[in-house]
């Protein structure tokens, strides 16, 4: 099996981390979000509010951060987003142009209520978003999740943070070679 990517998306807040973590635990594939291989390449701490001055910009920091990533397994599990939150709290969409250098396999796309959402952001970053915010965010990924996969032809598979049996098997499916 050749290594690939599975990219996992959802908003800020959503469980992607503890999702990938139990899909890497039970798979054997490596884990890491893109935001951690962006602040590494920054050479820079996590800032507790998500937003972004330069979505371009942040994206080439990520591409070459991921060339620079080595990992062992046959799969890498990438964490990351679709859309993202710039210092003005405006929803900028991630250029497809992104996605076609990361090259995923499968994207995996994780959706939760927006009140929990909300709460969990609270108590991990301290910053308060609204409800209507992370609303028209969680919508607006959906749509861009649409839309990258629709021009990369890659398999789009959406569900819970909680549904990690149903995850797992969408990518034994599609890691696992067809038989004509």
């Amino acid at each position: 099996m050749q290594r690939m990517i599975i990219f996992v998306a959802g908003i800020h807040g959503v469980g992607k981390t503890s999702f990938c973590q139990q899909v890497a635990a039970a798979l054997a594939f490596d884990h890491i979000s893109a935001s951690t291989l962006i602040q590494r390449a920054k050479q820079r701490a996590v800032e507790r509010h998500k937003a972004v001055a330069d979505v371009s910009q942040n994206q080439d920091i990520l591409i070459a951060g991921l060339r620079a990533y080595k990992w062992a397994a046959p799969a890498l599990l990438l964490d990351g987003h679709f859309c993202l939150l710039t210092k003005a709290n405006a929803i900028e969409p991630v250029p497809i142009a992104t996605f076609e250098q990361l090259g995923p396999v499968a994207v995996i796309l994780l959706h939760a209520p927006i009140a929990i959402i909300q709460q969990r952001l609270q108590l991990r970053d301290s910053v308060a978003y609204s409800l209507d915010l992370l609303d028209a965010f969680q919508a607006a990924e959906t749509q861009q999740a649409d839309r990258v996969c629709a021009a990369l032809d890659v398999p789009l598979f959406k569900t819970t943070s909680r549904s990690v049996t149903e995850g797992l098997d969408f990518i034994q499916r599609v890691i696992t070679p067809q038989k004509d």
